[in-house]
């Protein structure tokens, strides 16, 4: 029979994200982190080295990457360009940079890579896609075929396809619906 506990996290959050790397689980709202080792029972936490909100996470080896969002207020936000890594092996966070600040629109993993392409930038869809080799950390670069965001993604073998999305110029209440379809084939 299965058995609930119940534990609390370092403090009040919301709007997370997780992922899960290991036997750790990593919770983040954008300001903050959450980590649970199943293998010890025990919670870490900290706080990012740039606070924001709506990081997207993806894992990929012995790393856990918490990319872009936004920070400021609803009346004047700023994209962020910072990607906050979490090594399962050393247990420490580093940051990347992702060329462009945004909220990602979709996120991958496949062989060495981890790969954030399109999202959203204040008042603009992004088509740019940043490929990071997660064992030198070098970033390089593409371009999805049309700009969106909120892009639904699949591996399968050795092809990443992002497909659909939110397209065109951003206006509160309107969605305009992509059909569009790009294939990485690594």
């Amino acid at each position: 029979q299965a058995t609930w506990t119940i534990d609390s996290l370092a403090g009040n959050r919301a709007f997370m994200a997780s992922i899960t790397i290991g036997t750790k689980a990593v919770f983040s709202n954008g300001y903050n982190w959450d980590i649970f080792d199943e293998s010890t029972h025990l919670w870490s936490s900290g706080n990012f080295f740039i606070a924001r909100k709506e990081t997207y996470p993806i894992a990929n080896g012995d790393k856990a990457y918490f990319a872009g969002g936004w920070k400021g207020s609803f009346a004047d936000p700023v994209d962020v360009n910072s990607i906050e890594v979490y090594n399962n092996v050393t247990g420490l966070w580093s940051s990347l940079t992702l060329s462009q600040g945004r909220r990602v629109g979709a996120a991958a993993a496949i062989g060495n890579k981890v790969i954030f392409a399109g999202g959203y930038r204040v008042l603009a869809y992004s088509n740019r896609v940043e490929f990071f080799d997660v064992l030198t950390d070098v970033r390089t670069t593409a371009l999805l075929s049309q700009a969106r965001t909120n892009i639904a993604v699949g591996v399968s073998g050795d092809k990443v396809v992002f497909a659909g999305g939110q397209k065109g110029q951003p206006t509160m209440g309107v969605i305009n619906s992509s059909d569009r379809v790009d294939i990485y084939d690594n």
